[in-house]
């Protein structure tokens, strides 16, 4: 689910309950706030979430979200002019310098050093012509 390992575990319930949540992640990350609201629309108790997402993907579940968030922000990033503040609105974070210093958290480098290196990329990888 979303190109992250599961470990294998007997227990199918557990490992759809938690399918269910990665999946509504996926779809509401830009306005997800709280874990109350992923476990209110999962009917899933946070405790039992908590302790079961951390057991089969190795992270926290507002780990994953910032994961996410991030890796949607790297797309906009690379494929889009857009200003800084509008793409750190647009994935859910509170203000720029709070996604700033997750992005760069996350990424090794500020959001607009991986814009200007994406956009290097693309540059080099357009065949060069030889007039």
């Amino acid at each position: 689910a979303g190109g992250i390992p599961v470990k294998q575990k007997d227990d199918k319930k557990e490992i759809t309950a938690l399918e269910d949540v990665i999946a509504y992640m996926n779809a509401h990350y830009r306005e997800i706030r709280s874990m109350e609201e992923i476990v209110s629309a999962c009917f899933i108790s946070k405790s039992y979430l908590c302790s079961a997402f951390k057991e089969h993907y190795e992270m926290t579940v507002m780990e994953y979200l910032r994961k996410l968030r991030i890796r949607h922000a790297c797309e906009f990033l690379a494929t889009s002019d857009k200003p800084l503040s509008l793409i750190a609105q647009k994935m859910g974070f509170s203000d720029l310098s709070h996604f700033t210093r997750v992005f760069k958290k996350e990424m090794g480098m500020s959001p607009n050093e991986y814009r200007i290196r994406q956009k290097i990329k693309r540059y080099e990888s357009k065949p060069q012509r030889d007039d």
